[in-house]
């Protein structure tokens, strides 16, 4: 019954990449060959989203697969002190390390966000 309170305002964009693609990822970079170890690599899902998003998707989901109507006027309070590295949008690619190493994610943002409530419920 009571609301969640952002320690930001929400409203920069993250890109979030679900746990079993990272360990896959980091198996696949075991793997890479010589060639392809000089270089620095980034492992991303390539969508970014704003935490606000991360929360209406949780909540929406939430609902829908749990029935928990007591959550539907749940709302996000956007803390105003922003702290200046909070407020930069990242935005990532994985294509160098996707060819390189002959991986990519799986797991979308949704599909990522069902799976660890799942994981919560149970």
């Amino acid at each position: 019954n009571s609301n969640i309170l952002l320690n930001t305002n929400g409203k920069y964009y993250r890109d979030y990449l679900y746990i079993d693609d990272c360990i896959k990822g980091l198996e696949k970079a075991m793997l890479l060959k010589k060639k392809h170890l000089d270089k620095t690599y980034n492992l991303f899902y390539g969508k970014s989203y704003t935490l606000v998003n991360i929360f209406n998707f949780t909540k929406k989901i939430f609902l829908k697969k749990y029935n928990h109507k007591n959550l539907s006027n749940l709302f996000v309070n956007q803390y105003k002190n922003i702290n200046p590295t909070d407020s930069r949008n990242f935005f990532g690619s994985s294509k160098l390390y996707q060819t390189s190493a002959k991986w990519k994610p799986f797991v979308d943002i949704r599909s990522g966000i069902a799976k660890v409530l799942n994981v919560i419920k149970n």
